[in-house]
């Protein structure tokens, strides 16, 4: 039993040798040189994952039956690993055969190390568990078993490794940082639409050295239906308690008196806040000393007034994102389409790096023909949300958009908005007039300014202010515009298309640029479409009245884009 005991012991010392050589090369060769730099930044993250894990496993002095013969050939294929990395990054850049050859082998290592952990680590820590249980003897000890089941809770209050390839995103943090850390900011609220990259950004705040060093860092992921008991429960156990709740008040209390205690500077970090949970955030603000709230969220909180609005990423790195993600970077894809293509995808993604993830990863390894006709099918008008590829996507863009009873308008107002041109400003004034006339006619439009502003606080649109002093109502309806995004326009028009064609209250027909003029333009129709809406964009076109008699309409929006930049604005019944 010894025996078994000393070889374990000697077999995790070697794999630990041998993993801190890999990673010193990985992280020599990467300051170094730029060859295989993204493929060696996600080796090094997995390593950087797995570090702690295999100091846990040799700092053990219990028998583990690690598996000898896997982890021995996993030794063999790292020592080969650290040579041929250093090799590697000594080869000309002309050799593009036997670089992509490399590639390929740095991919399959990166693969087995993580095969290596997924198996041999559960059970190293199922065992860990038992050992534990089997010295736990008698009812008197049953607090120490309940103990137990708050390991996971313990941990589920730390901030989340990045598992991604991140890019963009050192300005935003620097920027987040310098917001955080001003004296007067008690409570901030990191905000962008779905999918821009919120999360990821907090996670790379919580493994900063400068905040980690200066606070006490709480992590708590905030579900659609916050259950505050629950929250307060994970963020009592990283303290290693675990009392019952008479009540939310009791609860908070109990909190309150947790973060009293805490010797350094406190950061709790609530990710993905629902709209509509300002009550909740309110029940987390303690006027404590060096005690500060990080909130993110897709809405904007009024409510409070420290907000950090993230952007989407600039074209350059949405780039380098999109062909990390595509494999054309790191020899994974077997087609390499020329740089025109590759922009025109990456335009239609909008800066969103969720959306160039997913079309990246949906592209990886394919054809040519696969990316030839994902090209084709957004020329011809076809959206990046129309694909089952994409479901992922349009899943995450789609929950903004959930709205109940009394708030059902904002989400026809947000359909509205698909009925203008991509890339345009939008008067608010035609906005104010458009909803007071096909929903709620009141002096003022005062309904129609307050789901405005609604909107723009769910980061649906961006409401630019042109004066400064909008305290009147009717200051709104002269200078102001309203911008809308690329994507979220997309997405506008896919809730639109939801119905079906008949039934639909807004007709959106783009017939510019090489789209054709749909059929139904031109049929004759026994039941008459019975649209609210109705928009053309065209680059120039001049149809005769008859044309569209079979179409009853309240409200059109016709805009002729032409040489002269003419527009015609909105004709009401």
């Amino acid at each position: 039993m010894a025996s078994v005991a000393v070889a374990n012991a000697a077999l995790g010392a070697a794999f630990e040798r041998v993993f801190s050589i890999l990673y010193e090369a990985i992280t020599d060769v990467i300051n170094k040189t730029r060859m295989y730099e993204s493929i060696l930044l996600h080796l090094k993250g997995t390593l950087d994952q797995m570090r702690p894990l295999v100091e846990k496993m040799v700092l053990s002095n219990r028998e583990r039956d690690l598996s000898e013969e896997r982890t021995n050939r996993l030794i063999k294929r790292m020592e080969k690993a650290e040579k041929r990395v250093r090799k590697y990054s000594q080869l000309p850049w002309w050799k593009y055969l036997v670089r992509f050859h490399y590639a390929k082998k740095l991919v399959q290592l990166e693969k087995d190390l993580s095969g290596f952990f997924q198996v041999e680590l559960p059970a190293w820590n199922a065992m860990n568990v038992l050992d534990v249980l089997e010295s736990v003897r008698g009812p008197e000890d049953i607090s120490q078993r309940l103990s137990l089941t708050r390991l996971n809770s313990v941990a589920s209050c730390v901030v989340p490794r990045l598992r991604d390839f991140v890019i963009g995103l050192d300005v935003p943090l620097k920027e987040l940082k310098m917001q955080l850390l001003a004296e007067e900011v008690s409570l901030l609220v990191l905000t962008a639409p779905g999918g821009c990259g919120k999360t990821t950004l907090v996670k790379m705040l919580g493994h900063d050295d400068d905040i980690k060093g200066k606070f006490e860092i709480f992590f708590v992921p905030v579900s659609k239906t916050p259950n505050l008991k629950v929250i307060i429960q994970k963020l009592l156990s990283k303290d290693d308690l675990s009392p019952p709740f008479q009540s939310d008040e009791d609860a908070i209390d109990q909190l309150e008196q947790m973060l009293v205690r805490q010797n350094k500077p406190i950061l709790l970090i609530l990710d993905d806040v629902w709209p509509g949970s300002e009550s909740l955030l309110e029940k987390f603000v303690f006027r404590l000393p060096n005690y500060k709230i990080l909130v993110t969220s897709r809405t904007v909180f009024p409510r409070f007034s420290n907000t950090y609005k993230l952007k989407p990423l600039n074209d350059d790195d949405a780039m380098k994102l999109f062909c990390h993600s595509a494999g054309l970077q790191d020899g994974s894809s077997s087609y390499i389409p020329d740089g025109e293509m590759v922009k025109k995808i990456v335009k239609g993604c909008g800066g969103f790096p969720l959306a160039l993830k997913v079309v990246g990863k949906s592209l990886c390894g394919k054809p040519a023909v696969a990316w030839l006709v994902r090209v084709a099918k957004w020329s011809d008008g076809c959206s990046i949300l129309d694909t089952d590829i994409e479901s992922e996507l349009l899943e995450n863009l789609q929950s903004s958009l959930d709205f109940k009873g009394p708030e059902m308008i904002l989400g026809e107002c947000f359909m509205d908005l698909g009925s203008f041109p991509e890339d345009q400003r939008i008067p608010v004034a035609t906005l104010i007039d458009m909803w007071s006339e096909l929903y709620e006619p009141v002096v003022d439009g005062i309904h129609a300014i307050a789901n405005l502003h609604e909107i723009n606080n769910l980061n649906l649109v961006s409401l630019v202010a042109t004066r400064q002093d909008v305290s009147e109502v009717g200051s709104y309806c002269s200078e102001d515009f309203v911008l809308q995004h690329d994507l979220l326009r997309e997405l506008a028009i896919h809730q639109c298309r939801k119905e079906p064609f008949e039934q639909r209250k807004r007709l959106i027909i783009d017939i510019s640029g090489n789209i054709n003029i749909p059929k139904w333009w031109t049929e004759e129709r026994e039941q008459p479409i019975d649209a609210q809406l109705l928009s053309i964009s065209t680059g120039w076109f001049i149809c005769s009245q008859n044309t569209i008699t079979h179409i009853h309409i309240q409200l059109v929006m016709h805009r002729i884009f032409s040489t002269q930049s003419q527009h015609i604005g909105y004709v009401c019944r």
